[in-house]
């Protein structure tokens, strides 16, 4: 089996390591588990969310399965996990409960709540189920019941704080939107979210679910370029490696790097979206050296498609100015 290990160094307020992985839905191998443990001088790893679907959660043989992957890694690492849409979809409160039963000294399963872990606090938002519909997960009225559940949360932080402050959240769609975006981004420095698979969601899946639309915003900007096959298709050669699913955020605008490579920028002053390109986000890092915000968490499976593979991200904060990212295919 291969492993496909994406590593990242970004600027940050402390220096530390930590693994990001998300989407596993059940299909757990040891062999991942081992060498996620292995890889050294790591000290933390976050699971954002999709560990099991819902009614799993009170499956005995995947509860056993989850303990002797989660037992592993937690070897010598300290493991935090979030929820995600599927965790969600049929979860019954005996299910919650076995979640729940996952925490020891090593292990913080998080739902709606924080944990400080060394340099690093990880607080995780999890938003009704509901908004993790395919056809409503954008509309605005999504969006602003999102926004109305963390307006109405007691755990918000300032990024201004001795930690590192990561915002545990699946659905790197709703960071998406300028609202979140702005309202989030003065509590946290990190966003670690799941839910692409890679990025590569198979158009006609999307077909299945999505309605024409005319381009309104970054939204629906997403939802057109994946309907694109030939967009689908698209591959970005930057200077440096710049994974699908960031977003760098500048003082007066950002970039969002779309799952399929497309990359746009939202202009804060003028809130409009316009299509840029790897060489302009290049330029932008090289003089300001901004951190990424969102992180979308390294993704394992396409879908329902009989396709499976470990893809784990690797995130260095540093207090130095450098950005890199690096892909790299190993043998596990």
């Amino acid at each position: 089996m291969n492993a496909y290990q994406v590593n990242y160094k970004i600027k940050s307020k402390a220096d530390s390591k930590y693994i990001l992985i998300s989407d596993i839905h059940g299909n757990f191998d040891e062999r991942i588990a081992n060498y996620i443990r292995d890889i050294e001088d790591i000290n933390y790893v976050v699971i954002s969310g999709d560990l099991l679907n819902g009614n799993q959660w009170e499956n005995k043989d995947k509860l056993q399965q989850v303990k002797r992957f989660i037992d592993i890694i937690s070897e010598n690492k300290k493991v935090v996990i979030g929820l995600g849409n599927h965790d969600l979809w049929g979860l019954t409160l005996d299910g919650f409960h076995n979640y729940r039963d996952l925490e020891t000294k090593q292990v913080c399963p998080l739902y709606n709540d924080t944990q400080e872990m060394g340099v690093h606090r990880f607080t995780n938002f999890v938003p009704s189920s509901k908004s993790y519909s395919y056809p409503k997960q954008e509309q605005q009225r999504t969006i602003d019941s999102i926004l109305e559940q963390y307006y109405n949360c007691n755990y918000k932080h300032n990024n201004n704080s001795e930690f590192i402050e990561h915002l545990l959240s699946h659905n790197p769609f709703h960071f998406y939107h300028n609202e979140v975006m702005s309202l989030i981004s003065k509590d946290y420095d990190l966003i670690e979210t799941g839910h692409f698979h890679d990025g590569w969601i198979p158009t006609a899946y999307l077909d299945k679910h999505y309605p024409t639309l005319k381009d309104k915003g970054v939204q629906e900007l997403i939802r057109s370029q994946m309907f694109d096959a030939d967009a689908n298709s698209l591959h970005v050669k930057p200077k440096r490696n710049l994974s699908r699913g960031v977003v760098y955020n500048f003082k007066e605008g950002y970039y969002v790097l779309l799952p399929n490579g497309a990359i746009y920028y939202y202009d804060k002053a003028k809130n409009l979206y316009k299509p840029s390109n790897a060489n302009s986000l290049d330029n932008r890092l090289e003089i300001d050296k901004v951190p990424a915000i969102v992180i979308s968490g390294s993704l394992n499976t396409f879908l329902k498609l009989p396709i499976f593979y470990p893809y784990i991200t690797t995130v260095e904060c540093t207090k130095d100015e450098e950005h890199s990212a690096n892909r790299l295919i190993r043998k596990i």
